[in-house]
């Protein structure tokens, strides 16, 4: 009896010893849990602030490339203009050296007629003479013939009529004939003359068009290389976002190991069938959209680290109990963990919580334990019964 007495003893030593070292590995194990829930939290903070640049990065860069892609348009039109400007420059100065080919032919056409009109001028008034000349002859005609008999006979009498006639005729036509060539003479001259000036005027226009065009190829340029400038700024600027956006991806893909690191230690420090239960529960809550659940205690409260042993001693597993708005919801999600077989969650619903009224001692060295903690007033109730075995703690400022 006394053997097995000392055997029993020495067990049940050796049982509270084994008892002792785990209740220190849980504490461990909660204020590892609890270190490493703050450095998830942390990394979750860190993981947005770094998708809010990433995506202001993105819009900038997205923005830049719409201007940039306006620009180009901007630059090919200015450029489609340019062409087109030159090619009627070219067109232009190409019509004005014809016009003023056609202006020198023109000229001298004149000069010649001008010539011609003069031989004109100069034989009329030769053929004026001529006709004062044969007037004359004509008033002496009558003396001539009173004189014929007296000359010769009849037949020298006929010979020196017909020579009289035969240059009144001729000296007539021509003094008739004259004046019509002036008139034709005149109106070419006159048609010419009208032909010159609408070319100079045709001129004048195009000399003024060609300077219109040359100001707004000037223009054009001057845009272009200010759209090309702009360019270059524009492509360093995407050049620099891809690079800021490079080192957003690398700080997010070394927060996300972080993150991954921290979960697996996390879930190797909780119990496996609770470990279970909230992954599935994360899995129906996406699956089914199920809204109104807040999330386990572990991620509801923050506190300073001076405070981790005693919110893990005094909560333990019931830092993973998880918060609902109401017992319908919680009601929802056990019914699809039963089906998949999910593990082990419990639940808080809000509606149902009922907290006793706690009387703390007044006293400046006694702080109750939720005035120490970090969390939203919308979740005091869960975590008052949660930490309503403890009414308060010694408090000494350091």
């Amino acid at each position: 009896i006394d053997d097995k007495r000392i055997e029993n003893s020495e067990r049940i030593s050796k049982a509270d010893n084994e008892m002792l070292e785990l209740h220190e590995k849980i504490k461990t194990s909660h204020k590892e849990i609890k270190r490493l829930t703050k450095k998830i939290n942390d990394i979750n903070t860190q993981k947005e602030d770094a998708e809010k640049r990433r995506t202001e990065a993105l819009k900038i860069i997205y923005q830049t490339e719409l201007d940039l892609g306006g620009i180009k348009d901007i630059i090919l039109s200015e450029k489609k203009a340019k062409d087109e400007a030159v090619w009627n420059l070219q067109k232009v100065t190409k019509d004005i050296e014809e016009f003023k080919a056609e202006i020198a032919k023109v000229s001298e056409s004149y000069q010649s007629k001008l010539k011609e009109e003069e031989k004109i001028s100069k034989s009329i008034r030769d053929h004026e003479k001529q006709y004062v000349h044969c007037t004359e002859s004509r008033e002496g005609q009558s003396s001539l013939q009173t004189k014929l008999p007296e000359i010769c006979g009849s037949k020298m009498k006929f010979k020196v009529l017909r020579l009289y006639f035969h240059q009144i005729e001729s000296s007539t036509s021509v003094t008739f004939l004259q004046p019509c060539q002036e008139c034709l003479l005149q109106e070419e001259i006159r048609t010419l003359t009208d032909g010159m000036n609408n070319l100079m005027v045709y001129i004048d226009s195009q000399k003024d068009e060609s300077g219109k065009l040359e100001a707004t190829l000037t223009k054009n340029h001057k845009n272009y290389n200010d759209l090309c400038k702009q360019r270059d700024m524009l492509q360093e600027r995407r050049k620099s976002l891809w690079k800021e956006e490079s080192d957003v991806k690398a700080e997010i893909d070394g927060l996300m190991e972080d993150v991954v690191q921290a979960q697996k230690s996390m879930d190797s420090a909780m119990p496996g069938d609770i470990r279970r239960g909230l992954n599935s529960l994360r899995s129906i809550i996406m699956d089914y959209c199920i809204t109104g659940v807040c999330g386990p205690v572990l991620e509801l409260v923050d506190c300073d680290e001076m405070f981790f042993t005693v919110v893990e001693v005094t909560a333990a597993n019931s830092l993973f109990h998880v918060v609902v708005d109401n017992d319908d919801t919680a009601m929802k999600i056990i019914k699809k963990m039963t089906q998949e077989e999910g593990g082990r969650v419990i639940f808080i619903p809000l509606n149902r919580v009922k907290v006793p009224d706690i009387s703390y001692p007044k006293s400046s060295d006694v702080v109750p334990l939720l005035k120490k903690l970090k969390y939203d007033a919308n979740h005091r109730l869960a975590l008052e019964q949660v930490l309503h075995n403890i009414t308060y703690i010694a408090y000494s400022p350091v």
